[in-house]
């Protein structure tokens, strides 16, 4: 595996063509990974084994995978309840009551964990706050802090406050954001956002 500069991969293109038919090249931008080069070959045996398929075996979920490992290290050091009774009925978007200690503030959360990671046993939400307690008229109606009308409430999505709880942790389910998930989506990105650094 060789490594060369975004610089030099411009200039030597037609040459690293060539070795990255023979190992793969990495190419770099400030010192940092940018992209890799590799042959035609390595790319099919990496597709494969993403898919876990290949040689006859089949084809492994790695996000069923990924959330049933999870499962297990939650329970290894109890930082979830054991109990799996709602994981499958909690959609993306759905809005559900809070039964935290802030909840005369925040009380509503959205679900924003995507349904491909539904055999885990927790969900990744977003407070929604009362727009009265929202720090400052200046930031609701953002575009990271979109305003909801849940069950005649004024609520702001609060993205820096994001968290994932077990799904029996979860209150009652009060309402769905479906038809807004494209704004939540929009929040979420806003605040991983690489544009500052």
């Amino acid at each position: 595996m060789i490594t060369v500069t975004s610089v030099e991969a411009q200039n030597k293109f037609g040459q690293l063509l060539d070795t990255a038919q023979r190992e793969p090249v990495i190419i770099t931008r400030h010192g940092r990974p940018a992209a890799y080069m590799i042959s035609p070959q390595e790319m099919k045996e990496f597709q494969e084994a993403r898919a876990g398929g290949g040689q006859g075996r089949p084809a492994r979920d790695w996000a069923t995978a990924s959330a049933q490992a999870w499962n297990e290290f939650d329970a290894k050091f109890s930082l979830s309840p054991t109990s799996t009774q709602r994981s499958e009925n909690v959609a993306q978007f759905d809005v559900y009551r809070n039964k935290g200690s802030q909840k005369d503030s925040i009380p509503f959360v959205v679900t924003i964990q995507s349904a491909r990671f539904d055999a885990y046993r927790r969900r990744v939400v977003v407070p929604l706050v009362l727009r009265q307690h929202a720090p400052g008229s200046s930031i609701a109606g953002s575009r990271m802090n979109p305003v909801f009308r849940i069950g005649g409430a004024e609520v702001v999505l609060n993205p820096l406050q994001v968290v994932s709880v077990a799904t029996d942790q979860l209150g009652v389910l009060v309402d769905s954001l479906a038809d807004h998930g494209q704004q939540i989506t929009d929040a979420m990105d806003e605040l991983m956002t690489r544009a500052w650094g």
